[in-house]
């Protein structure tokens, strides 16, 4: 996997085009226009260059050579933050229209090297940047991936692809699922196919491109049920929970140019599948199968590339366009990748794997080390329900060592930038986070503070935690500190057809606070604007039935747009606010969410410590005593099983019981519960 991303934006201006770019863990560069006369119809005419040379198996021409060089260096000069050659960087690539949609920047080729295109470099990984607010996180394998093929061109085409991956089938790396070919391949056959849970869909056929891009599933796609749209599909692999990791759509000899990629990047959007494979132009079926076999086989065997989507993807371009002396079909296949972790699939090493025989099932968790605790069995399993407070403190947690790793790097950033302002010692050094950012907001300035923020957090992957809690979390009120919006999106992936609101405080003084709900039927969230949304969403609120998560400390929105995180000490002792600050503006609304946390339903708490005192801050702004039953899972690396049991810090000292226990440990304890009794009455 490489060390850094890079996204790459370019939207058009009238014929201009600008570009800007963001780093993992540099700041945004502002929009500029791309040099070296690069208009939006050049890039059009390079475009239809690099198409046409891939229609007719044909390498790329000087011409067309030069002027994939002369991109490259509009790219550099535009001063993006681009590595150098050997840079080991992951480009993901925000190209806005479909006609820079449309533009090969695989193709884009560096001075000098005649084939050192970006598409085929071990160093530079060139992927499509996916616009989209649900999390994904990596899928553990320890047995064969499950591979299901689909094609409305008769058996052939798919016996064709299982040919192309037979050496994988052989060694029972692949698990080859019944292909979903004429006759039954119709839309009534397709949920039942993807009920067997398949890692990766294999699609070869014709699709439609438009507002509402369609794939052909029957040789007739006029007859009823002939054709799935890409939203449709979406929805049946989004009620599978994630076992869709990837989604092949390639394109077959006589398909249009675009009409599979223009549902590509709505699928990864809307699908939750972690990336979709499309092709850009139809290319020969022996090239198809050739360019599957190489994908396929580095994606699984063992190596550096094993498991990693963008990596095997660059491989497979390699070998194709050795293979094929050159031939610019190696660019027609992209990668639609939705955060900036390429790794799909976590291989568990099993020797002598064979092919035959059924697949054992892939434990979610480990084996459990402890027995369940009786507090927690009687918390998640007992009849009043109970609410949960997800924090933001996971010192030394190895499931959040993504989230601790980007904090460690902010630091180092911030300290050196402390540094060259003479604000340094062992006082400075080893202040906390909050404080550190504290000083450097009021040496440097808030904004670039908050830039930095953002380009070291953006892409942060979920950890499995939370796909746990919201598994067994019951309707009701939540709190999570989490900048991201982790504990929502989960929610609504395990209780899709819930009632789902969020509510967070505005980043303005004296503004309402912004509310966000679960529209089930489009699988998206949408913003409640306007007293009569409010009062709609108030009058029909159902604490028995809907979940209410509150995010006191902002950040990431449901729609994935950033409103200034709480991270200072001035932020956490001038603007953090409670319940009736957040609610001030919609007091029907606070009084039904107060009504249900008065209702003494005992709280899950985690991620939370005693120490910091933001955190005693919120308990003490929301709860004037934590109710009897509540249940607080303490960190290993904090000690503070006694601070919990003793009641010092908590709202009138009132103390509550205490598991020490890590994430991993917790997630394993949860998924071996039963959803509780408040979610199986069907409340």
């Amino acid at each position: 996997m490489a060390s850094r991303s890079l996204q790459l934006s370019a939207r058009p201006q009238g014929d201009e085009v600008w570009v800007d770019a963001q780093g993992s863990a540099e700041d945004i560069v502002d929009p500029r226009p791309l040099g070296r006369g690069f208009t939006l119809p050049r890039l059009d005419a390079f475009a239809h260059a690099v198409a046409d040379a891939a229609a007719r198996g044909e390498p790329l021409d000087r011409a067309t050579t030069a002027e994939a060089q002369e991109l490259h260096r509009a790219l550099r000069e535009a001063d993006l933050g681009l590595p150098p050659r050997d840079g080991d960087v992951l480009v993901r690539i925000h190209a806005i229209g479909s006609r820079l949609a449309a533009v090969p920047w695989e193709a884009v080729c560096e001075p000098d090297h005649p084939r050192g295109y970006w598409g085929t470099s071990p160093s530079i990984l060139t992927t499509r940047c996916v616009a989209t607010a649900r999390p994904m996180q990596t899928r553990e394998i320890s047995s064969a991936l499950r591979f299901l093929a689909i094609s409305h061109l008769g058996p052939e085409v798919p016996e064709r692809l299982r040919e192309a991956i037979g050496p994988r089938i052989d060694s029972g790396e692949v698990e080859w699922l019944p292909a979903l070919v004429p006759p039954d391949a119709e839309l009534d056959e397709l949920p039942a196919r993807i009920r067997k849970q398949p890692n990766i869909i294999h699609y070869v056929g014709h699709g439609r491109a438009g507002d509402l891009p369609m794939l052909q599933l029957a040789e007739d796609p006029e007859e009823p049920g002939g054709l799935v749209s890409a939203e449709a599909l979406a929805k049946l692999i989004e009620y599978e929970k994630g076992a869709v990791r990837l989604l092949v759509l390639e394109s077959c000899e006589g398909a249009r140019r675009g009409d599979l990629s223009s549902a590509a990047e709505l699928l990864a959007a809307k699908s939750g599948i972690h990336a979709v494979l499309a092709h850009l132009w139809p290319v020969r079926a022996a090239v198809a199968r050739r360019f599957s076999s190489y994908f396929y086989e580095a994606l699984v065997s063992s190596g550096q590339t094993r498991g990693d989507v963008a990596a095997s993807l660059q491989h497979a371009r390699l070998m194709l366009l050795e293979h094929e002396g050159g031939s610019a079909e190696a660019f027609s296949p992209v990668l639609f990748l939705r955060t900036n972790n390429p790794s799909l699939f976590e291989f568990k090493d099993v020797p002598g794997r064979a092919a035959a025989g059924p697949r054992p099932a892939a434990p979610a968790t480990p084996p459990l080390a402890r027995p369940l605790p009786a507090e927690l069995r009687d918390l998640v399993g007992g009849d009043k329900g109970f609410s949960l407070l997800l924090g933001d403190r996971w010192k030394q947690d190895p499931m959040w060592r993504q989230s601790e790793e980007s904090l460690e790097r902010l630091r180092q950033l911030l300290l050196e930038e402390l540094a060259k302002r003479g604000d340094v010692g062992d006082k400075v050094v080893h202040s906390s986070t909050s404080a550190l950012m504290e000083r450097a907001a009021l040496l440097i300035d808030v904004r670039t503070i908050d830039k930095k923020f953002q380009a070291h957090f953006k892409e942060i992957e979920p950890p499995r935690l939370v796909e746990s809690l919201a598994r067994v979390l019951p309707p009701g009120v939540h709190l999570t500190l989490l900048r991201h919006p982790y504990l929502e999106n989960a929610i609504a992936r395990a209780h899709p057809e819930a009632g789902i609101y969020v509510a967070q405080p505005s980043p303005l003084a004296n503004e309402s606070a912004h509310l966000f709900r679960w529209d089930a039927e489009d699988g998206a969230w949408e913003e409640v604007i306007g007293s009569h949304a409010i009062d709609t969403l108030t009058d029909s609120l159902e604490l028995s039935r809907d979940y209410v998560v509150i995010r006191p400390y902002r950040g990431y929105t449901p729609e994935n747009d950033y409103e200034r995180a709480l991270t200072t000490e001035d932020h956490y002792l001038f603007e953090a606010q409670s319940l009736a600050e957040m609610l001030s503006h919609e007091p029907r609304l606070y009084e039904a969410i107060e009504a249900s946390l008065q209702l003494k339903r005992p709280w899950l708490i985690t991620g939370t410590s005693l120490v910091p005192w933001n955190h005693r801050k919120i308990l003490h702004s929301f709860f004037e005593r934590l109710p009897e039953s509540s249940l607080a899972i303490a960190n290993p690396a904090e000690n503070e099983e006694s601070l919990w049991e003793n009641g010092q810090g908590l709202p009138g000292r009132k103390a509550i019981d205490c598991v020490t226990a890590s994430s991993e440990e917790l997630a394993a304890w949860l998924d071996a519960m039963p959803p509780p009794r408040v979610l199986r009455q069907g409340a």
